[in-house]
């Protein structure tokens, strides 16, 4: 009986995390323009090279994207960092040219290394002016939860695989870090970054965009129909397993009482 005790938990947990469909993981995925608002300057983080940073040092000189983001991620993550750094590089404009980009990850177990190896992996072939105005930073839940919220983006993590779901964008901040503009997924052109940056250094702030969202979660065995139907089957047999270990709990008791 101690042993079906034992195991009983874990097979609760099990069915906990099987009962979380891909769907309702990238449902926390929403997205709210606050064009306007400001993000938080006295937000503490750490740098690529692990050193502490406040947010607010890098606004005041320039026009400042900023990308949410997980350094662990090998699905549309690196692709969004990837994408904007070619696009600026292309842009043209004096705001273009004097540009910051902010990538902060949502993973709180993000390290420093993690920082670094993601940023040589997006910036990998660019001249070193480019990659200089381009930084990494890590934090814990309260500051990335902090950032997020401040540009309206929220996240989600799905505890079976680790991965987090959010969406895909980048944000644009004018010098004084209010919001300026939007530009959502991964196929807008130089021409638009520059004019969303250029629109920025002038302390413009953008209409309100329409909710178009391209998320960012990967989840391969949810799909298909078959997937699908393989984590339903999943997680029936994890609930009837549940059930006989609190049969045969039940059971033994009685004996003993008998």
């Amino acid at each position: 009986m101690n042993r079906a005790l034992r195991i009983a938990p874990a097979l609760w947990l099990c069915a906990r995390a099987l009962a979380a469909s891909p769907d309702e993981i990238a449902a926390g995925a929403t997205f709210e323009p606050r064009v306007g608002r400001e993000v938080p300057r006295d937000l503490v983080l750490h740098d690529e090279d692990g050193h502490t940073v406040r947010f607010g040092d890098f606004l005041g000189a320039a026009p400042v994207g900023v990308v949410l983001s997980y350094y662990g991620c090998s699905n549309l993550c690196p692709a969004v960092s990837r994408n904007l750094a070619r696009r600026l590089a292309a842009a043209e404009g004096q705001a273009s040219r004097i540009a910051q980009v902010v990538v902060v990850s949502v993973d709180p177990g993000d390290t420093a290394l993690a920082a670094r190896q993601a940023r040589r992996a997006a910036l990998a072939g660019l001249p070193a002016r480019e990659r200089a105005r381009w930084h990494f930073l890590t934090g814990g839940p309260g500051e990335a939860g902090a950032i997020a919220g401040a540009v309206g983006f929220g996240f989600r993590r799905d505890p079976a695989s680790g991965q987090y779901a959010h969406p895909a964008a980048v944000t644009v901040l004018a010098r004084d870090g209010r919001i300026s503009n939007y530009l959502l997924g991964f196929d807008y052109t130089s021409a638009e970054l520059a004019a969303a940056l250029a629109g920025a250094d002038r302390g413009r702030v953008a209409d309100p965009l329409r909710r178009l969202v391209l998320v960012c979660f990967h989840y391969d065995l949810a799909t298909s129909r078959t997937g699908a139907w393989i984590l339903g089957l999943l997680q029936a047999l994890c609930l009837a397993m549940l059930a006989c270990v609190l049969v045969l709990v039940a059971v033994r008791r009685g004996r003993a009482r008998g």
